[in-house]
């Protein structure tokens, strides 16, 4: 097999941001018989969506995840809880199965089928994780074969990925920290203005120096990126 640690850590350290770490980790496990990848974090203090999520592909059980239907998940519960790696043959005998036929029914229907995932926590208890999944089913011995590799894969990605995310912070002020707040609460212009006895002009001026911080060019968008950087 060629050097895939060459490859992993020659492309980590070329990766400009989140989608091509995530593109590299896609390239490193595809000869260890893994199609897709995706990446997973907890955003503590998100008022709107508990995680944040990035996938190598799109279908219906994507879209889905996306919508926070699978947060409660086997797969992210454990990996939120524990660094231990989680693996799934992709059968209906399959442990994880039992704890949720429906759910891997569905996953099954759009064609995944074995996979594994695992995360990385922090002092404070949030965690990222990365998982992977294939096609075909996977047996104990496939997954054991690989899974010293796929430690050193997830280490490598879960610590470039966390510092593609540091690189691009964004300090707001605070009076643009608080109409995204209170954006994101369901509040209008005139009852943030009212709430910080302003104008509606001044409040448009802040806004706008918040979507120029963080590379937004809607109030909504602006406001999805300062929860996915945890800033609110």
């Amino acid at each position: 097999m060629h050097n895939w640690r060459l490859d992993l850590f020659s492309g980590l350290d070329s990766a400009q941001d989140m989608h091509g770490v995530l593109d590299v980790a896609l390239k490193v496990i595809r000869p260890f018989g893994f199609e897709n990848c995706g990446w997973r974090a907890l955003v503590p203090t998100a008022p709107i969506g508990r995680y944040t999520l990035l996938h190598s592909w799109e279908d219906s059980f994507v879209r889905k995840e996306h919508d926070g239907r699978y947060d409660d998940a086997p797969v992210p519960q454990h990996c939120a809880q524990s660094t231990d790696p989680i693996s799934w043959q992709g059968t209906t005998e399959d442990p994880l199965f039992m704890k949720a036929p429906l759910l891997w029914e569905e996953y099954y229907e759009c064609g995944h089928y074995g996979g594994w995932a695992q995360s990385l926590l922090s002092g404070e208890g949030n965690f990222s994780m990365l998982y992977m999944d294939s096609s075909h089913v996977l047996y104990p011995d496939d997954l054991l074969h690989v899974d010293t590799n796929l430690r050193w894969i997830t280490a490598a990605v879960l610590c470039r990925m966390d510092e593609v995310k540091q690189s691009d912070s964004v300090r707001l002020a605070p009076v643009e920290h608080d109409i995204l707040r209170w954006l994101c609460e369901g509040l209008d212009d005139e009852q943030i203005a009212k709430r910080m006895t302003t104008s509606v002009y001044l409040i448009h001026m802040h806004l706008r120096s918040a979507m120029v911080k963080l590379k937004a060019s809607t109030r909504q968008a602006a406001v999805a990126r300062a929860v996915f950087l945890g800033l609110l």
